[in-house]
């Protein structure tokens, strides 16, 4: 059986104006993507951190360790590029790492 992506589910069950807005919308999409996006770049960190909110061009993540959140730090500008040719669109404006639950 194939899992659903969220923004598949959304799309489908949710129109706008009918609980979601169109910022909650794109910022489940951004998030649901973080996983894939450092895959392409560095895989070692996918289970060390997570997207868990997008408002206004900045996208704050949960980090493990501050140890990752230095290492994601320097590859801020490669994460950024790697969003931009994935939604084909210049969203982020700043990544914010914070030390927190990723599990």
């Amino acid at each position: 059986m194939r899992m659903e992506r969220i923004e598949e589910i959304l799309s489908k069950n949710y129109k706008f104006g009918t609980g979601f807005t169109k910022n909650q919308v794109l910022s489940l999409k951004v998030c649901d993507m973080w996983a894939g996006v450092l895959a392409e770049i560095d895989g070692r960190y996918v289970g060390e951190s997570k997207a868990v909110k997008f408002k206004e061009g900045e996208l704050t993540v949960n980090v493990a360790s501050s140890a990752v959140m230095m290492e994601l730090e320097m590859l801020n500008l490669i994460i950024v590029e790697e969003y931009e040719k994935v939604l084909e669109k210049e969203l982020i404006k700043r990544i914010k790492y914070r030390l927190g639950r990723v599990g």
